[in-house]
């Protein structure tokens, strides 16, 4: 009878630069001019860790840090209690109080995610409008923010 190989050990080994990841970021935020710098920080800062490398941006003097979901800003937000944490996946008003309890900045990215703020009585907390810059992924439309613009109530 044959034996089952044995399960290999895994041998890599991965080596986070932060001084680097400083320096790139303070070279970003340089050419931002007027504008402010972030950092996406989503999908576990991509595999690097999001709480040491939000941690260290911080320090660096990056103040806004976008992720996924409202469960990633939910996990960062003890390590990083002063950033501005914005979550991609719009609004959820089933969780509306975990957002301003935790000071999470939701981006609307489309109309429902605009009415339900609203909805909820939260239009004078902080939020983000996420337009679609022609990429044809995520975001309003020219349409809807031309819209948007033209209502008064939103």
């Amino acid at each position: 009878m044959v034996q089952p190989a044995a399960p290999r050990q895994a041998n890599g080994r991965l080596t986070i630069d932060f001084d680097a990841l400083a320096e790139n970021w303070r070279l970003l935020a340089g050419k931002a001019d007027t504008a402010e710098c972030a950092a996406v920080v989503k999908a576990n800062g991509y595999g690097l860790g999001s709480a040491p490398v939000a941690q260290r941006l911080f320090a660096e003097g990056c103040r806004d840090f976008f992720v996924a979901s409202l469960g990633e800003a939910l996990a960062l937000r003890p390590s990083l209690p002063d950033g501005r944490i914005f979550t991609f996946d719009g609004f959820h008003k089933q969780m509306a109080a975990e957002y301003t309890a935790h000071r999470i900045v939701p981006v609307l990215s489309a109309p429902k995610n605009i009415e339900d703020w609203l909805a909820a009585g939260l239009a004078s907390e902080p939020h983000a409008l996420h337009v679609d810059t022609g990429m044809t992924r995520l975001g309003l439309s020219a349409d809807e923010m031309a819209a948007l613009a033209q209502d008064p109530d939103r």
